[in-house]
């Protein structure tokens, strides 16, 4: 049993959701799913695979996009801050992507109506795991008859 915040206990299989049930998960959740990460000069773009529809049906034809934006300044401030940037960099490189982990809210993109930002406020509410594409889950993969 796990408690998230100041929620009722969960058996910890049921704390974690993955974010395209974001609108129709209910009590307190970690949400979860994979990410392509984007350097933006020193900082990062984050981009979840999953896209969103609004539970209240509003934009039923429009998915969602989800993505977080991180600044390097402010994850070097972070107790924690050096961790996170070496896994957003080698997330960044090629033939790799990461899982996110958050607990926190989804909030309406300042200029993008068919976005939302994660807002995971403080940073320990913020997770990667990062992982690399096998040679099947890359985009146009040849068959190579060579053996490798």
């Amino acid at each position: 049993m796990v408690r998230i915040g100041r929620s009722a206990r969960l058996p910890y299989s049921k704390a974690f959701c993955r974010i395209e049930h974001y609108f129709s998960a209910r009590g307190t959740r970690i949400f979860h799913g994979g990410v392509h990460v984007q350097p933006h000069g020193p900082n990062f773009a984050v981009r979840f695979f999953d896209r969103l529809v609004r539970a209240d049906g509003a934009g039923k034809g429009n998915p969602l996009v989800v993505s977080l934006y991180l600044k390097r300044d402010v994850l070097l401030k972070h107790w924690n801050g050096r961790f996170l940037l070496a896994q957003l960099t080698e997330a960044s490189k090629p033939a790799h992507y990461a899982h996110c982990y958050f607990y926190g809210r989804l909030v309406d993109h300042p200029k993008w109506s068919n976005r939302v930002v994660v807002e995971a406020d403080p940073l320990e509410h913020l997770a990667f795991t990062v992982r690399k594409r096998t040679w099947a889950q890359m985009p146009n993969a040849e068959l190579r008859t060579d053996g490798r």
